[in-house]
């Protein structure tokens, strides 16, 4: 039992740390998940501003980056995927498949990225949950997100 039990929560923040967080987030504990993917547009987002006027501003900031690579962080998501229990053995049979046809890419990174997480909160729905979910990948990713 959790203390928040019974009350909403809004998480902020890489979300895999939330997710995979058993004393959080306890199997089957959650009735809802709206999840707004990255889709690998391979753009940077900004926030921009106004000015009181209603006309825009020359300010922006960086609202999000939704670019991949293969680094370090990736290359850990890997290997967790490969030792954490939660993880079925087929997901792991398809990252190795992946990984020796699309190797150390920007896809790849992707998604391993998105696959642990879907993991997570694939164990902490009940069985009686919702899930939504934007899916609107773009042409980078459609065949691989499906």
């Amino acid at each position: 039992m959790t203390e928040w039990e019974g009350k909403n929560m809004l998480c902020f923040g890489d979300n895999l740390e939330f997710l995979s967080d058993s004393t959080l987030f306890p199997d089957e504990c959650i009735d809802l998940i709206y999840l707004d993917p990255p889709f690998n547009s391979q753009a940077n987002y900004n926030v921009l501003f106004k000015e009181a006027s209603g006309t825009p501003a020359a300010a922006q900031i960086k609202a999000f980056e939704d670019t991949w690579k293969w680094d370090m962080a990736a290359n850990e998501t890997l290997t967790r995927i490969h030792n954490d229990p939660a993880v079925p053995a087929p997901l792991i049979e398809l990252m190795k498949t992946f990984m020796n046809f699309l190797k150390a890419s920007p896809m790849m990174a992707y998604l391993v990225q998105m696959s642990v997480r879907l993991v997570h909160m694939h164990r902490i729905l009940k069985s009686t949950c919702l899930f939504f979910s934007t899916i609107m990948v773009g042409w980078r990713t459609h065949e691989s997100a499906r």
